[in-house]
């Protein structure tokens, strides 16, 4: 199970969780693991799921820093253009 670049739940673990609560039903019975092991198994599904939320916020705003980006480099341009021409404007009247 992959959640996202920082969280990751390797099958080794899941597999090792899985042998834990065999280890526990063995010696406790089922009864009284079941809720145990649905609480676990309800945690690690709420984790995957902030996980991918966390991953498509990520993404939203790699796309706004994209964006903001090009929009600041398109009115740079359009500000250079225009401070050039004031400074132009200035040196004329001068002379």
């Amino acid at each position: 199970m992959y959640l996202n670049e920082r969280v990751e739940i390797s099958n080794e673990t899941l597999s090792f969780l899985g042998k834990e609560f065999e280890v526990l039903i063995d010696s406790h019975g089922p009864d009284h693991v079941t809720g145990l092991m649905q609480k676990v198994i309800s945690a690690l599904e709420q984790l995957e799921h902030l996980a991918a939320e966390k991953e498509n916020e990520n993404q939203v705003v790699d796309n706004l820093k994209t964006t903001i980006t090009r929009w600041c480099f398109s009115h740079k341009k359009v500000f250079l253009i225009v401070q050039c021409h004031g400074v132009f404007s200035d040196w004329s009247s001068r002379m």
